[in-house]
């Protein structure tokens, strides 16, 4: 089952936020995002939902390449009904 979330953070702030964690890491994909496209040119971002599926897509490898807590704690806000779902139920 697909699991369709809303982000719990406005669209202006998610692309500050976004840009910000480029700024600290270099990542391009969080830059790309941040500018409202996609990660990379073979991604595409047909809904609003594509875009919160490639942001974390791109937080996880992000935070995997440079561990870097910011990353890791924008993911989780994003994300915190999906992951205390899967902490309760395991």
């Amino acid at each position: 089952m697909l699991h369709v979330h809303q982000s719990p953070i406005e669209a202006t702030t998610l692309r500050r936020r976004l840009f910000e964690l480029w700024e600290r890491t270099g990542v391009p994909g969080l830059q790309r995002l941040a500018q409202g496209l996609p990660p990379h040119e073979r991604a595409a971002i047909a809904s609003d939902q594509d875009f919160l599926d490639w942001v974390s897509t791109t937080l996880m490898d992000a935070f995997k390449t440079t561990g870097d807590p910011e990353v890791f704690a924008l993911l989780f806000e994003l994300n915190r009904g999906s992951f205390l779902h899967s902490i309760q139920s395991g």
